[in-house]
């Protein structure tokens, strides 16, 4: 909740699992933000992810800022001031 009505979007990429598999997850797991599948890896690639999972911070113009590999807390720390850092000095989104 310390995001909501700020300028953050939230996507997740599965490349590991069926489509399937990601169905039955998520009717046990409500998440807020889509998931999209990346069924033959070629996205995973292009991006070069060699670790799941793999974070990417982008700025509002797509620009990669930030990138972790492995598992983190983004709601604390130094991965929420990565992201407060990203979205304090990117300019805001035209709607």
């Amino acid at each position: 909740m310390q995001m909501k009505g700020r300028p953050l979007e939230i996507v997740a990429v599965s490349s590991a699992e069926t489509p399937e598999e990601v169905n039955a997850y998520l009717a046990k797991m409500k998440l807020g933000f889509p998931i999209l599948l990346d069924t033959d890896s070629s996205n995973t690639r292009r991006w070069k992810v060699f670790a799941l999972p793999t974070t990417f911070v982008l700025d509002t113009e797509g620009q990669v800022r930030h990138v972790l590999t492995g598992p983190t807390e983004w709601d604390q720390g130094e991965a929420l001031a990565v992201v407060e850092s990203v979205m304090s000095s990117s300019p805001p989104l035209a709607r």
